[in-house]
């Protein structure tokens, strides 16, 4: 009796405090990492009153259902103050990392799949091995539901192979795979000394590599402060200015539109976001020049990237304050939110095609 083959496919996650990122040669995409626990019955409602909004997305897991992505802001804001965003999670994150996969595989019910995830630079030496085991779920496969268009997608995804990287390593993959698409050899590449400023939600993770291989050692690969300190010294001008209280949700919005709702109307804030923006650019610049003061000289190259560099606004700061301060001309890739994720669906790929 032949053996049916199973349906194999490499997946990238980018699991990040701000937005879980995904991405397969199948679909790409990110959901905000919010996550709010709701009753079987809400969860009808959600589904049956938003067939047309594609931001609605419950996920079902262990007969328990979830609101996940940017919606939970809107209709469980409490959920969208004390999640992921403050520390390590361990049941959001899971949920947020079963998503991805979900997502990423769009309607494939059934799949075996090569998985590539990031831990921050500080974290990843410690964490890495216990992360490997937990998304290896003891050779089980995943199986949940997600709903989306009011659509049901059964998922049953077992995970046969994953790699843990330190989490800039994704755009180093990116960078490159363009390079080498744009016609530079791998052998000019792997002695390129390559610096990654990755600027997210939570951590800014700072490492430094040679070719593929990140270089080690005091003080060289760190994580800093990112996007939570810019919102919350946004929040602090934005509500002494128009004398106000908002949320953490709110302010983020302020951030990518300029305005914020003051009774209903929408009043102009771009003064305070850029100021906001400088402000913590000017610090961020300042701590990474000090740390890698012994090693600007050496680089041949400086990449920034992560989702906060999806705010064009933000991007444009760092890059001339980069260039004024140390006199780089700093590298962005062409979709910084998703550079990571990308890079790390490109190892799942390499993995999944030798094996």
């Amino acid at each position: 009796m032949q053996t049916k083959l199973k349906n194999r496919i490499a997946v990238g996650v980018d699991r990040g405090f701000g937005a879980t990122k995904y991405y397969s040669d199948i679909l790409s995409g990110h959901v905000d990492s919010l996550v709010a626990p709701v009753t079987e019955k809400r969860a009808a409602e959600l589904i049956a009153n938003n067939k047309d909004d594609d931001s609605v997305i419950l996920i079902k897991i262990n007969d328990e259902y979830y609101l996940i992505g940017s919606y939970v802001a809107k209709v469980e804001p409490s959920y969208a103050e004390r999640d992921l965003r403050r520390s390590r999670d361990s049941i959001n994150e899971t949920i947020l990392f079963i998503a991805g996969m979900g997502l990423a595989t769009e309607d494939v019910e059934e799949a075996e799949l090569v998985v590539t995830t990031g831990l921050p630079t500080d974290d990843y030496d410690r964490l890495k091995e216990s992360y490997e085991q937990k998304i290896l779920n003891r050779d089980k496969p995943y199986e949940f539901s997600i709903f989306r268009n009011g659509k049901e997608y059964k998922k049953s995804l077992k995970v046969i192979k994953t790699s843990i990287e330190n989490q800039p390593k994704g755009t180093i993959i990116a960078t490159i795979n363009k390079k080498l698409a744009e016609g530079i050899s791998w052998n000019d590449l792997k002695s390129r000394r390559f610096a990654v400023c990755d600027i997210g939600f939570n951590t800014t993770d700072l490492s430094i590599y040679v070719g593929k291989d990140i270089v080690r050692g005091d003080k060289i690969n760190f994580s800093t402060f990112a996007m939570v300190q810019i919102v919350a010294t946004a929040k602090k001008m934005i509500e002494e200015a128009f004398d106000c209280k908002k949320t953490e949700n709110e302010i983020l919005e302020s951030l990518v539109t300029g305005e914020v709702k003051i009774r209903g109307k929408m009043k102009d804030c771009s003064e305070q976001v850029k100021e906001a923006f400088i402000r913590n650019a000017n610090l961020l610049v300042s701590e990474i020049t000090s740390k890698w003061e012994v090693y600007l000289d050496s680089f041949d190259e400086m990449i920034l990237t992560g989702g906060t560099l999806a705010n064009c606004v933000f991007a444009d700061i760092l890059q001339s304050l980069f260039e004024e301060k140390c006199g780089w001309n700093i590298t962005v890739p062409q979709n910084p939110q998703y550079a990571n994720a990308f890079g790390f669906y490109l190892i799942s790929a390499s993995i999944l095609q030798n094996m």
